[in-house]
């Protein structure tokens, strides 16, 4: 414990003068500032990890969230009526329930990569309760600006998945239906 004492404060010296009390002070308090920054940076290299590691389990846990888009050409193909046919797949591998999301919507002509969709058309907003290991289905009308034959396809917008831990009264109000591991 006296080192302690020793580096934060020096004691007097007998027949000390001004100059020398001075640059004593300054050394210990330049030796505080010292310690308070190491100590400081210490805390927020030790925080900053911990949050990473946080972050990275909640993205784990969003990339666990799979969308699939459907033209379906069939009646009642996915559930899809003719007049809905673009089925949204979306199915939660998380162990956390979703409560909603962003889907980035495509749609190409055969054969090219090109999004053919204006940037207003891109993103459908998904706000339907899908507890883990459940999947659910919801039909759209296809936007007016896609091509005929347009191929489809949806990301989920990872930054904007909000999962929640699942509840009873999730599985009680959910229209999602379970699905085999």
């Amino acid at each position: 414990m006296r080192w302690i004492k020793a580096w934060f404060w020096s004691r007097v010296r007998d027949n000390e003068n001004w100059a020398q009390t001075l640059v004593r002070v300054l050394g210990n308090l330049s030796r505080i500032l010292l310690t308070i920054i190491v100590v400081g940076a210490g805390l927020i290299v030790v925080f900053s990890y911990l949050e990473n590691q946080k972050d990275q389990r909640r993205r784990d846990q969003a990339r666990a969230v799979s969308v699939v888009a459907v033209l379906t050409t069939e009646q009642n193909t996915h559930g899809c009526t003719e007049m809905f046919p673009l089925a949204l797949i979306v199915r939660n591998d998380s162990t956390e329930a979703l409560m909603s999301m962003d889907v980035a919507l495509s749609a190409r002509r055969p054969g090219t990569s090109t999004n053919v969709l204006p940037y207003g058309q891109r993103e459908v907003r998904w706000d339907h309760i899908v507890p883990p290991g459940y999947q659910m289905t919801m039909c759209y009308m296809p936007p007016a600006a896609a091509p005929i034959g347009a191929v489809f396809s949806a990301d989920p917008e990872y930054y904007s998945v909000r999962l929640s831990p699942s509840e009873q009264w999730m599985l009680n109000e959910t229209n999602a239906v379970r699905v085999a591991p």
